[in-house]
């Protein structure tokens, strides 16, 4: 199985190619009993051309930096691999979770640390995970995917394999919060509680944490006495704005606090961002259809959506993982591109539709030449002058620094 911040990218359809084998057969067939005539020639067929993306590039200057990519090589313990949550510690440093069930940190050297988990190989699957409480490499994860720290530096840890809401000390020892590790959507206290493989998570500042559900599309809240509760979506994947007991998401992804406590969603196979504040749920940004296209925030149009973050200006940033750029929603409500792609090619076989594909790729630069390989998480230091993405694709930490 795939981690969980993986599923969303490989959304590959056989319709189209079993279509193409149809039509070379037919081919093959018409031209055998086709011999000794005359050949036939086709006639000109018109292929609608996609109607180019409006990209607008945002008024930020930025440098793109890598803090540390994995070569390739061995030994595992060095590298990261596909990181799908991010978040800075009390230190400074960063905690990453990877695709190899740990939880790893890096120090401001770009020196990689396994704090938990430990990753090891069966021969039908490169990574397998597990559950297990415990210290270092005797504590098991299975698939980790957001992390959030607290106030008392502890890295909490959305198991999402495992449907768990997880603990780790800076010293590495490993708790379970939430969560029996049976998937389902049961509220409650503590290990009563149970999740639908949780996704990414914030932290108020009364310690209350937020959780997204990729397979249960909802929004969960575990307050500090280890109260599970639901906050917002029915459980069926679907799209519908209103109350939150009859709202729906399509797999909801990164998750920012607003200034007046309302919670933003990146709703991820949605293509919308959305916002939970008193007791309803609304859109803010993003037709709903799948694609590329910048402008007026409910006109604009997104990809999956990965990792968010609210500035203190009211500016959304989000990861749009299938266009391999980051974006910005403004609090006046217009939708521009920081970094990356969103610049078409040809289209692709087994793509959802014949829009063409964006260009990703693995390049340090400026707003105008770097490149992301369906950056996912993000966090956003204290100044706001750094973004550190989770550049899963491409095995990479990265860094956004705004020059200006």
């Amino acid at each position: 199985m795939a981690p969980i911040f993986y599923q969303g990218f490989f959304k590959m359809r056989f319709s189209f190619i079993v279509q193409m084998m149809l039509s070379l057969a037919f081919v093959a067939i018409a031209g055998c009993f086709n011999l000794g005539q005359s050949p036939v020639i086709p006639s000109p067929v018109t292929v609608a051309t996609p109607e180019p993306p409006q990209k607008i590039m945002d008024k930020a200057r930025v440098r793109v930096t890598t803090i540390l990519k994995t070569d390739g090589g061995p030994p595992v313990e060095r590298n990261v691999y596909y990181p799908g949550g991010i978040a800075i510690g009390t230190q400074g440093n960063l905690y990453v979770s990877d695709g190899t069930s740990r939880v790893l940190s890096i120090d401001a050297a770009g020196h990689l640390q396994e704090v938990a988990g430990m990753a090891f190989r069966l021969p039908w699957r490169p990574w397998e995970g597990g559950f297990a409480d415990g210290t270092g490499k005797d504590a098991r994860f299975n698939y980790p995917a957001g992390l959030v720290v607290d106030a008392s530096g502890d890295v909490i840890v959305a198991d999402a394999g495992n449907h768990r809401i997880r603990k780790v000390t800076p010293e590495g020892r490993v708790t379970t919060l939430a969560g029996s590790g049976v998937q389902g959507a049961q509220d409650g206290v503590g290990l009563a509680a149970q999740f639908n493989r949780p996704s990414q998570l914030i932290i108020d500042a009364s310690g209350s944490i937020f959780v997204s559900e990729w397979h249960g599309h909802r929004i969960r809240r575990l307050d500090l006495d280890g109260t599970v509760t639901t906050i917002a979506g029915t459980g069926e994947q679907g799209f519908a704005d209103g109350p939150v007991r009859q709202a729906k998401f399509n797999r909801p992804q990164g998750l920012a606090l607003g200034l007046d406590g309302s919670i933003y969603v990146a709703d991820s196979d949605n293509y919308r961002i959305r916002r939970i504040f008193g007791g309803m749920v609304t859109t803010v940004a993003g037709d709903g259809t799948r694609g590329f296209n910048d402008g007026s925030a409910l006109k604009a149009k997104f990809g999956s959506l990965g990792g968010l973050i609210r500035m203190r200006d009211g500016d959304l940033i989000v990861a749009d993982s299938d266009y391999d750029c980051i974006r910005r929603v403004s609090a006046a409500g217009q939708v521009t591109t920081i970094v990356g792609g969103g610049t078409y090619r040809k289209p692709r076989i087994g793509a959802d539709e014949f829009d063409g594909f964006n260009e990703s790729g693995y390049v340090d630069g400026d707003e105008r030449t770097a490149r992301f390989y369906v950056p996912l998480a993000m966090a956003v230091d204290s100044s706001e002058k750094n973004i550190y993405v989770c550049d899963s694709a491409n095995d990479a930490i990265r860094q956004i620094t705004f020059l200006r």
